[in-house]
């Protein structure tokens, strides 16, 4: 913990308590450099600092705050989780650039884990030739109809769009081992992944979805195809950062399984030792401004986080791969005295993230609000009108009354004019990412859209969107605004 002037000495502020927050070693850093004639960079203004810690005193006052990370003069360890292939790359690579807002130089210490990690990166790559990105979905093979799908396979289940967590799928079934690499013998990323420990229907998810196209996408024969979604994998590194204002040598890092020689040179102030210590699945939490502090760096793309709140509580059906190292101690040198410093367990709620932001630019949705309120995702619309006008046009189902057209993306949708049953009953709206439109309809009416949308971001990837888009879906179904006239 280190003290903060508020308002800078140099610039007339005082050495008083008023003036003065309690900052942990990296929000140090962060505070220092704001600017608010500057676009870019995380934004804590004399008032927001003053507002964190009044909210910071009165949860000391009333909870008790447990120690979790051990006091040292000398080295501070930190938790960095990455959730990005792409990311994870350039660290093999030898690029630290991510790290940078972090830390003045990284270096990574080289480990068993690494050359696995490395592994998977080249399959990745040869198999799902996703240009450095994870595949979270994996087209597997092609039906006629749900019947035809339902006699091919066991533990079959049709998806309710109303709730559960494939609104975006028609049904979906559950993986094993053995029937994974029917028509995949030669997938070397997924035979590596059973290497992990984990039991196939913890990584994927059979999940079939309605041939009916998607944003300029090819639309094969058959009616169904049978996607594989796998779990989105992260990697957890151990950063050991040297917190003083003099170099210091460290030694090892002692773990449950081992000893771990650390680099042999003395790492000066505010430099990193990276160790890769295990890699889990659903890891990525959905961080709220309550829960963490955040930063984002558009010309990378990358979304950096420090989590400080209670969001391990919403992360579910978090698992690590086999042979994770648990951190127990650092020893380091200062050139006078040898050190051990206690290292606190990995917590969800006290790490940092490191992500690609996504700017997916993709279709309006569709949503029908059934007689008891809940809301059933229905598909994409004008699915072929990116950047050029374009037509859509559906018939509403028997028992719904009212349907909603969501913008859930970061992209900009034009709805020149909307149709019931030929008559015009709305031109001229622009949509934005989280505007909705509610209409008043009746069974079997026709409706008619002509307009068009702009996303924000040129998009390469295909399959990887279904997921981002299911999880879209998902959490839009009780959240979004309603901010366009009916």
């Amino acid at each position: 913990m280190e003290v903060h002037h508020i308002q800078q000495l140099a610039d007339g502020g005082s050495n008083t308590f008023e003036n003065a927050i309690p900052l942990c070693f990296d929000c140090h850093s962060d505070a220092g450099h704001y600017n608010d004639k500057h676009s870019k960079g995380t934004k804590f203004s004399p008032s927001e600092l003053k507002k964190a810690r009044s909210q910071w005193y009165e949860k000391v006052a009333k909870d008790s705050i447990p120690v979790k990370l051990a006091i040292s003069d000398h080295v501070q360890t930190s938790y960095f989780v990455l959730h990005s292939f792409s990311i994870l790359e350039d660290i093999l690579e030898g690029d630290y650039s991510s790290m940078k807002h972090y830390r003045k130089n990284t270096y990574l210490k080289r480990n068993k884990m690494m050359d696995y990690w490395q592994s998977l990166m080249l399959a990745n790559r040869k198999n799902g030739r996703w240009l450095g990105e994870q595949v979270t979905s994996v087209k597997r093979s092609y039906y006629d109809s749900i019947e035809e799908y339902q006699a091919t396979h066991e533990d079959f289940n049709i998806i309710d769009k109303s709730e559960g967590d494939y609104p975006y799928f028609d049904a979906q079934r559950k993986i094993t081992w053995d029937n994974l690499f029917t028509g995949y013998e030669n997938n070397e990323f997924m035979k590596l992944l059973r290497y992990s420990g984990l039991e196939a229907h913890e990584l994927f998810t059979g999940l079939l979805y309605k041939n009916n196209g998607g944003c300029g996408e090819y639309i094969p024969q058959k009616g169904y195809t049978e996607y594989m979604e796998i779990a989105p994998i992260s990697f957890v590194f151990l950063g050991i950062t040297n917190a003083s204002k003099e170099a210091i040598r460290l030694d090892k890092l002692a773990s449950e399984e081992e000893l771990i020689e650390l680099p042999n040179f003395a790492v000066s102030p505010n430099e990193m030792i990276l160790v890769p210590i295990g890699a889990g699945i659903n890891l990525n939490p959905k961080l709220e401004e309550k829960d963490s502090l955040i930063y984002h760096n558009y010309d990378a793309r990358i979304d950096y986080a420090k989590v400080i709140g209670d969001s391990g509580g919403k992360m579910k059906n978090v698992m690590f791969f086999k042979d994770m190292l648990k951190p127990q101690h650092v020893i380091y040198n200062d050139n006078d005295t040898e050190y051990e410093v206690q290292i606190h367990e990995f917590d969800h709620e006290n790490m940092y993230t490191l992500t690609n932001n996504w700017g997916i630019g993709s279709c309006p949705h569709l949503f029908y609000v059934k007689e008891n309120g809940k809301q059933e995702y229905s598909r994409e619309l004008l699915r072929q009108a990116s950047n050029e006008l374009g037509s859509d046009s559906f018939v509403i189902p028997e028992g719904i009354y009212l349907i909603i057209i969501r913008e859930l993306e970061d992209e900009v949708t034009y709805l020149d004019k909307i149709l019931i049953n030929n008559e015009l009953c709305f031109s001229d709206i622009v949509m934005n990412k989280g505007d909705s439109l509610e209409i008043n309809v009746q069974p079997f009416d026709t409706v008619e859209l002509h307009g068009s949308y702009v996303p924000d971001y040129k998009n390469e990837s295909g399959f990887n969107n279904m997921w981002l888009r299911n999880e879209l879906v998902k959490n839009s179904n009780f959240n979004y605004n309603s901010n366009i006239p009916k």
